[in-house]
């Protein structure tokens, strides 16, 4: 799993699947097992196995009937990188102009997103019909929020081109989200990393380019990201402390989580009430806060002040300390080749 062999490490988690007592151990390798196939797109094997996995893979499995006997996915992906305009969303996420089946959309690259994501009308501009039965997705905040699954039959970003690209389709109202001096900000959709986890990705705001290629492994580098229900970036403390953050470029601001709070060990902590937006809406209540936190991740020591620690784990299966979000673009060029295992962050000279 850490090196990026998510075939091979779904035939091994089968075979220990297959050897173990009912129990734990064996809840948890099922639970892994259905995360990898879901990610692999290998919905047969993923309704095969999904009698062992916990209530939290339901919902997954209405999706994966949905997807399950649709034309194979595939991405098109150029030699050389092509650049395209990149902006600022209004609360500084990054925001792509793609075509949907031919059809001009304004889309969120956003890593925290397992699948792609289009609202109701987007779908309906771009003539996909989403499937019945509904079910429902977590999102960043407590929130669940109603999803129909849906095949996009091409997605292109310049000379990329994804074909036959799983989607959920949410309403309107639950992609909708509060900006700067409480004005909504609306979006037709998100890339999310079933699509991206395919490229190598360079996000520049300052010069507003992004660029898309293929992977570039490079022989003996170091790999500081892997997949294991989340992007996850390897990171650590002043101190040498390792640290495990979440990558969700779709996330306005860096935020902490609670095993990182064990790691800083019992300390009085200031304290104030905050909000965090999400999919399907606000939720607002009191969290600790750490005043000061300098943290070495993608090759660069980054300096954070007032971050908030947040009780929402995410939804890796390991525990994150907390959340990168798109904060960082606001002060550094983010390199990201999943392919590679490879996370760079490039900081802007002022």
């Amino acid at each position: 799993m850490l090196g990026g062999d998510y075939a091979a490490a779904a035939d091994r988690l089968a075979d220990l699947l297959n050897r173990l007592e009912p129990g734990d151990e064996r809840r948890v390798t099922a639970d892994l097992l259905g995360e990898t196939l879901f990610l692999l797109g290998d919905w047969d094997r993923f309704l095969h196995y999904a009698q062992y996995y916990s209530a939290g893979l339901y919902d997954d499995r209405v999706l994966a009937q949905t997807f399950m006997g649709q034309a194979p996915f595939r991405a098109v992906i150029p030699t050389e990188s092509v650049t395209l305009p990149l902006n600022a969303s209004p609360i500084g996420t990054p925001a792509l102009l793609v075509s949907v089946n031919g059809r001009n959309s304004r889309f969120w690259l956003d890593t925290g997103a397992g699948l792609t994501v289009l609202t109701e009308s987007t779908a309906r501009r771009c003539g996909i019909v989403p499937a019945e039965p509904k079910t429902t997705a977590d999102t960043t905040t407590r929130h669940k929020v109603a999803v129909r699954g849906a095949i996009i039959r091409e997605l292109r970003a310049g000379g990329v081109v994804f074909r036959n690209l799983p989607a959920i389709v949410l309403s309107d109202r639950d992609l909708r989200l509060p900006g700067p001096l409480g004005h909504p900000v609306s979006l037709d959709g998100l890339i999310g990393w079933n699509a991206l986890r395919h490229l190598a990705v360079d996000l520049d705001l300052a010069t507003g380019c992004c660029r898309l290629g293929p992977s570039r492994p490079i022989t003996g580098s170091r790999r500081n990201l892997f997949w294991l229900g989340y992007p996850c970036a390897n990171a650590a403390m002043a101190d040498g402390r390792p640290l495990v953050f979440g990558l969700d470029t779709g996330a306005a601001a860096t935020s902490l989580r609670q095993p990182f709070l064990e790691k800083l060990g019992a300390r009085s902590l200031p304290r104030r009430r905050t909000k965090i937006a999400g999919a399907g809406g606000i939720e607002s209540r009191e969290v600790q806060f750490v005043p000061r936190l300098t943290v070495s991740l993608g090759g660069q020591t980054l300096i954070w002040r007032d971050l908030a620690i947040w009780p929402v784990s995410g939804y890796a299966l390991t525990p994150l300390d907390g959340v990168l979000g798109a904060d960082v673009l606001a002060v550094a060029r983010l390199e990201l080749d999943p392919g590679a295992g490879r996370l760079i962050l490039h900081p802007r000279l002022r």
